[in-house]
């Protein structure tokens, strides 16, 4: 296993099995998971995709190497660069046809795209927003600058030695969509699905698609905050907290961008949800 594979051991899991005629959302499945949402952000930086694919190459005459590609085809276009690196030496096997297929498809989505990626261009525009709100509230907060992350191990390096219990905030759904939960939990801790289906007794709990947290928030994948529920007009969605981490003194998110990383007191976090008309409904799980 070489050196990017073992970084990315979790990544290329998901790439290398075959899912063809299978239910199987890959994107779904990345977009739901912050260390497999970091990674792929990862690849396609344009100074490491040719060491992905060389990478990718190791794979070369085996099952894994033409799942690995059938799997990036998947995810076009935001591995376009990558699937262009590897047609440089006209080695993507039988998935040729089929990219250009995929490709044929999905450009015709090439304008909302685009202005997908307007739109979240102005979500950097939106985190300025929400620091004036804190201080709107004369609410004190630390805000940590930093490279962007892959994985929460990363991210924990950047803020070694701060005091702040570590949190993941996960946007979760019933069945049929029509309720919506945000729920802030140490992130060490593995969600109760179960536990959490009771507590709110839905049928079915499951982590909300792409698609609604874009709507429900204006947020891209991996980057789910608190701070989001300023963009929620509608007011619907329901925000739980685990009472494992309601009494710690202080706790920390990324306040919708994986390059920064903000400390705020969790008095002041229920005061903030409280002014923007949220109420906090603490919760054991």
């Amino acid at each position: 296993m070489n050196n990017l594979e073992v970084v990315l051991k979790k990544f290329f899991g998901v790439l290398t099995k075959n899912y063809e005629g299978s239910n199987f959302n890959i994107l779904e499945e990345i977009s739901s998971d912050r260390d497999l949402f970091y990674n792929l952000k990862y690849c396609i930086e344009e100074e490491y995709v040719e060491l992905f694919c060389n990478e990718i190459r190791e794979f070369e005459g085996m099952e894994k190497y033409d799942n690995v590609v059938f799997n990036l085809v998947k995810l076009y276009p935001f591995t376009e660069k990558i699937l262009k690196e590897l047609m440089k030496n006209g080695n993507m096997s039988d998935n040729n046809e089929y990219y250009s297929i995929r490709k044929e498809e999905l450009d015709k989505e090439i304008k909302g795209i685009a202005e997908k990626n307007d739109r979240n261009k102005k979500l950097l525009e939106e985190i300025t927003e929400k620091e004036k709100k804190l201080d709107e509230l004369d609410i004190p907060f630390e805000l940590v600058e930093h490279e962007p992350v892959v994985t929460t191990e990363l991210a924990d390096k950047f803020i070694e030695g701060i005091e702040g219990v570590r949190t993941k905030t996960m946007f979760l759904t019933n069945r049929k969509k029509t309720e919506f939960y945000l729920l802030i939990m140490d992130d060490s801790k593995r969600l109760d699905m179960l536990r959490f289906k009771e507590i709110v007794s839905a049928n079915q709990i499951k982590m909300a698609s792409e698609k609604s947290l874009y709507e429900k928030m204006m947020l891209p994948p991996g980057t789910v905050s608190p701070f989001g529920l300023l963009n929620n007009k509608e007011k619907d969605i329901k925000v739980y907290i685990d009472k494992e981490i309601i009494n710690e003194e202080r706790m920390c998110f990324h306040p919708n961008t994986n390059e920064k990383t903000i400390f705020i007191k969790t008095s002041d976090l229920l005061k903030f949800l409280e002014s923007i008309e949220c109420e906090a409904n603490v919760i054991e799980i």
